[in-house]
């Protein structure tokens, strides 16, 4: 019985062990590419004439990376369910923050006449 129990006791040990490295790779590369987002944004909205998009662009992905810390909190479940009641879970900053590079938002940034015109016709 006890060669069962600490065969049971390292199993879940170590699987533990593994889903821990997983949290952390995944949180390792997501900050990458959040620091890479950043470095994005700043080219496409780093002038001066852009710099309230910049600002917009800049909160959004704050509290995309707020939403990240809540959603690990001891009552994330509540949170979610909150979230899931006000605009739904699928929707984020994220999606937001890419309607305005990929949308009119972000076109007219690039473009101001062409989108004007495209949008009166």
């Amino acid at each position: 019985a006890s060669i069962v129990l600490g065969t049971l006791f390292a199993t879940t040990v170590n699987v533990l062990w593994n889903r821990q490295l997983t949290i952390r790779s995944s949180i390792n590369k997501e900050v990458g590419e959040l620091r890479l987002l950043r470095r994005a944004l700043y080219g496409c909205f780093g002038t001066a004439q852009h710099s309230k998009r910049r600002a917009v662009a800049l909160d959004l992905t704050s509290n995309y990376v707020k939403t990240l810390q809540l959603e690990t909190q001891i009552d994330a479940v509540a949170y979610l369910k909150d979230i899931q009641a006000k605009r739904g879970i699928s929707m984020n900053e994220m999606d937001e923050l890419a309607d305005m590079m990929h949308g009119i938002d972000g076109a007219a940034a690039s473009r101001q006449s062409s989108v004007s015109t495209a949008s009166s016709l």
